[in-house]
Order: structure tokens, then C-alpha cells, then sequence
């Protein structure tokens, strides 16, 4: 008998669920929010039909109906979590189109769906890691390029709206979902070095210190990061050059700077076992410094000296020749990440110069200052001034092993098609 509510419910579908809600207008509401304790009815009664109706729409291109569709999925996920148990790994399959949909309204219904998986335990599943990476790719959205629309909708179109909601959901999923901890920890991780995810950093940032903190409460076993059993996340080297190196422009992205740093805290005994007396007096200092300070009234030229002085201190602490070894050739690995970012490979080259000053092995710096002059792209001014400063940081220590490799560079046929080079390094 609940057959025939099902099929008038939906013949329904496309004008009470897909057409815009008028939050202005409480009848309107009230008939949307109606129609969706008709379809937690619907679940919880004739699950398998109601899937069965509802799971082939979210492969309809028209913007209307996916969205409509994923209102009903958030619903259903969130209001009859007994009956949908079993039917987890089949929900997630079917999310594979929406996550490609560019459509702004379907990314902003997508990231809801999300949030209401990972509070019922979908994202454990297989499949749940692809979920947090869309949340992620959120995240990094670039800002609106296109002038935004007079219309009452205008804020739900845009992909700051979207950014917006999903950094939220970030936070909200990695701070009061306890199911989630072994879901997002380390694997957050992984996102933190790809340039892709750029614009994500802050809310990564934030999301992995809470959970390093809280690991941290459970005991060093639970907090401390197995890197071979997690194939895909980045170095302890990679993970210090990356967050270093954005701290370098601390105020872009929301205050990237302070949340690298914090996190680079938090994370010392899974960086390297020496750091936690030094990084718990310094970094704390220099979070401080960037919360009294803003964009216009801090020197960038003093906060680099007191990131390379931080850097420097560190290596100095570690003093292990192969591990300080491993952070150069990691450096140097990154440098082409950064050809959008010249500030950035301007500052990491620094940071390479100071590391080749701390290293005490003669080959290894002769080897890497080779490289460097042979990989770097001299037409691009900031990135001449990055590699002239870090050879002279370098040189501090290594005057003799620069000067040579300077002089035989300038015998080379690079050098020769490379107008007023020799002015950058005189």
C-alpha cells in the first residue's frame, strides 16, 4: 500500500524538491521540509525502492535535479542511519559523478552529503578517502574571477561560498566527529605538500593540529606518525621545507604563516626527536610576533632573518649529517613546485643556502650549488636574487667551495648565453 505514496511522492520530485527554497517565505520552507520527512518515511519503509529511484538521478546532468537529489541523500543519510547502514559502500559508489560536476550548486550539495557521511560512518568505508579529498580540492579553490551576480542567490554561486562551506566542514568533521580521528590522521597529511593545495593550507593546517593534539593527549604510540606503513605521505624533510617555506608570506590564505608553524610545533617529534626544547621556545615567539603585527606593519626582510635563524638553530640542534643531507636534496626537489610562487622560491632558495652553510660535507655542497646554477631560471628576477642570496648565505661557511663553483660556471656555455649574469653573483 506505501507503493502508490511512493510514486505520487515522486512524480513529485522535480518541482518540490529541485526548485529553489524561498527561506524568505515560510510556506515555502515549511512544503520543502515537509516533502523530506516524506522521503525519511519513504527510507525507512522501502529502502532498496527508494535507492533504487533515487541513486540513477544523481547520474542526470540538469543542475536541478543532482542538486535536488543530494538534498534527499543528506536527508535520508542523516534521519534514517539504521535502514542505510548496509547500503554504505553502494552510496558511495554512486557519488562518483557528482564529484566531477563543476556546477557550484552541486559541489556546495556535495560537501553537505559529505558532512552528514562522516557523522554516520561512511568515510571509514572504502571509498570514504576519495569524500575528504573533494572536501579538500574545496578548499583550495581559486577566488572569483568572474563579477558576481545582483541576485538573491548570488552568494550560493560562487566558489568562495562553496570554499567557504567547505572549510567549515573541514574543521567541524576533524574537531567534533570522534569517529573520524583514525580517518583523518596522518592522511590530512598528504595534502600538504602538493602546490595544488596551496590555497587549502590554513584549514589543513588547523584541522591536523587538533588532531596531533589530541593524539598527542592519547600517548606517544598514538601520536607518533609510522611514515612506512603510510606509502603517500611526505617526509618528515618534506613536510618542514613545505611549512617553512609558506610561512615565509605568513599573512596569505587567511594567516597560513601562523597555522604552518603552530602545526610544525605540534608536530616536532614527527619531524625529527631533537626539536621539542628548541621549537616549544622559539615557534611560540614567532606566532606572537605575526598576531601583533599585519601585513602592512611587519618587515618582511626581519621575519625572513627569524625564519632562517629558526632554520639554522634547528639544523645545528638535529646535527645528523645524513637527515640535514636528505632536508637540502628535499629543497631542492620542491624548488620547481614554486615557479607561480616567486616569494616563495625566492625565500626557499635562502633556505637551501643556509642548509649547504650547516652541512659539513664539501661534496654534497659543491654537488648541490652545481645544480642549482644549472636548474635555475634566470629570466625570472626574484628567483636571481633567491639564488644569488642563498649562494651568499652559503658562502659564509663555504667560501672557498662557492668561489669555485662560481668560477667554473662562469666559463660555462650557460653562463656565456646568459646576458648580466655576472652582475647578479659580483
Amino acid at each position: 500500500r506505501g507503493c502508490p505514496a511512493l510514486i505520487d511522492l515522486t512524480d513529485s520530485f522535480p518541482q518540490q524538491i529541485c526548485a529553489p527554497v524561498e527561506s524568505s517565505v515560510p510556506l515555502s520552507l515549511k512544503n520543502h521540509n515537509e516533502v523530506l520527512r516524506c522521503f525519511t518515511v519513504l527510507a525507512c519503509t522501502f529502502p532498496d525502492r527508494l535507492l533504487g529511484f533515487l541513486l540513477p538521478k544523481l547520474e542526470n546532468h540538469n543542475e536541478r535535479i543532482r542538486v535536488g537529489t543530494l538534498i534527499i541523500m543528506r536527508q535520508i543519510i542523516n534521519c534514517a542511519p539504521s535502514q542505510m547502514e548496509i547500503k554504505k559502500p553502494f552510496i558511495l559508489s554512486s557519488m562518483k559523478l557528482p564529484l566531477q560536476d563543476t556546477s557550484n550548486k552541486v559541489r556546495r550539495a556535495v560537501v553537505q552529503v559529505i558532512s552528514a557521511m562522516a557523522h554516520h560512518g561512511y568515510l571509514e568505508q572504502a571509498g570514504g578517502e576519495v569524500m575528504i579529498e573533494y572536501i579538500v580540492h574545496q578548499c583550495a579553490l581559486p577566488p572569483d574571477t568572474q563579477p558576481r551576480k545582483q541576485t538573491p542567490e548570488a552568494d550560493d554561486l560562487t566558489s568562495d561560498s562553496v570554499q567557504n562551506i567547505s572549510i567549515n566542514t573541514l574543521f567541524l568533521i576533524s574537531t567534533t566527529v570522534d569517529r573520524m580521528d583514525e580517518v583523518l590522521w596522518p592522511y590530512l597529511l598528504e595534502f600538504v605538500t602538493p602546490i595544488q593545495f596551496t590555497g587549502a593550507l590554513t584549514p589543513l593546517c588547523r584541522s591536523l593540529m587538533h588532531l596531533a593534539t589530541k593524539k598527542q593527549e592519547e600517548g606517544e604510540n598514538a601520536f607518533l606518525i609510522h611514515y612506512d606503513t603510510h606509502a603517500n605521505l611526505p617526509s618528515p624533510c618534506a613536510l618542514m621545507a613545505r611549512l617553512l617555506t609558506v610561512s615565509s608570506q605568513p599573512y596569505l590564505g587567511d594567516g597560513r604563516g601562523a597555522a604552518a608553524l603552530r602545526l610544525l610545533n605540534v608536530l616536532h617529534l614527527n619531524i625529527h626527536p631533537k626539536l621539542g626544547r628548541l621549537w616549544k621556545k622559539k615557534i611560540p615567539h614567532l606566532v606572537e610576533h605575526l598576531e601583533a603585527n599585519t601585513e602592512k606593519s611587519l618587515s618582511p626582510k626581519e621575519w625572513e632573518d627569524e625564519l632562517l635563524l629558526l632554520l639554522r638553530e634547528t639544523l645545528t640542534a638535529i646535527s645528523d649529517h645524513a637527515w640535514i643531507c636528505q632536508f637540502i636534496t628535499e629543497m631542492c626537489k620542491q624548488l620547481n613546485s614554486y615557479n607561480g610562487f616567486p616569494s616563495e622560491k625566492n625565500f626557499l632558495y635562502k633556505c637551501i643556502g643556509t642548509a649547504l652553510g650547516v652541512c659539513s660535507n664539501k661534496d654534497v655542497v659543491q654537488k648541490q650549488l652545481q645544480e642549482l646554477l644549472e636548474t635555475a631560471r634566470y629570466q625570472e628576477e626574484e628567483e636571481r636574487e633567491g639564488l644569488a642570496s642563498g649562494f651568499g648565505i652559503c658562502a659564509i661557511n663555504h667560501l672557498d667551495e662557492t668561489l669555485a663553483k662560481l668560477e667554473d660556471f662562469v666559463k660555462s656555455d650557460v653562463f656565456k648565453k646568459s646576458v648580466g649574469l655576472f652582475s647578479i653573483f659580483k
